[in-house]
């Protein structure tokens, strides 16, 4: 969603303990290259991430139908808002 409306890029990484990966995981990166990672907190402060490359196809392939349900209802949510706003408002 944050991709959606602010633009930037998924980053992907692999979660490493000593020197084995052993989970992923992606956050956003804004377009003025800010990291925006809303769930850091899951993980140690100390935790190591090493980034990798993944094709933005895959992304969509494995996370698209997802996205796409959650996507709508976001906008469906927004639009109810914006229109509870525009009939106090008028």
């Amino acid at each position: 969603m944050i991709r959606y409306f602010l633009g930037g890029e998924i980053v992907l990484a692999e979660q490493v303990q000593k020197t084995d990966p052993v989970a992923r995981h992606a956050w956003s990166r804004l377009p003025g290259g800010t990291d925006l990672d809303l769930t850091r907190e899951q993980f140690p402060e100390d935790q190591k991430f090493l980034e990798c490359q993944i094709d933005e196809a895959i992304i969509d392939a494995v996370s698209g139908r997802q996205a796409r349900l959650l996507l709508g209802r976001v906008r469906e949510r927004l639009d109810d808002e914006l229109q509870g706003e525009e009939d106090v408002a008028g």
